[in-house]
């Protein structure tokens, strides 16, 4: 059986999966869902798996939609050239 884990350039070991459905931010008006693994030698983590739709803040125009949104910021945990301390909640 294959297997298609990531490996790590500097320890030569496979990634292993740390967490499932974090949150990233696509832009800094939008999230995406993703997968959190690390390596278990150095501790390098990568964030990969990405879901296929992001979710826009201008897009949750229901109570129930801004709830998933918020819970979703909570789970941040990177975003590239966003800086993810300023993406506000709606708090509803």
């Amino acid at each position: 059986m294959s297997d298609f884990r990531p490996i790590c350039v500097s320890c030569n070991e496979r990634y292993s999966c740390k967490r499932n459905g974090v949150t990233v931010a696509y832009t800094s008006e939008s999230i995406q869902a993703a997968d959190l693994w690390e390596c278990p030698s150095c501790h390098y983590q990568i964030v990969i798996g990405f879901s296929q739709k992001n979710l826009s803040k201008r897009e949750c125009k229901t109570d129930s939609a801004k709830r998933v949104y918020d819970s979703y910021l909570k789970n941040m945990v990177a975003g590239p050239g966003v800086d993810v301390e300023q993406m506000e909640p709606f708090q509803v």
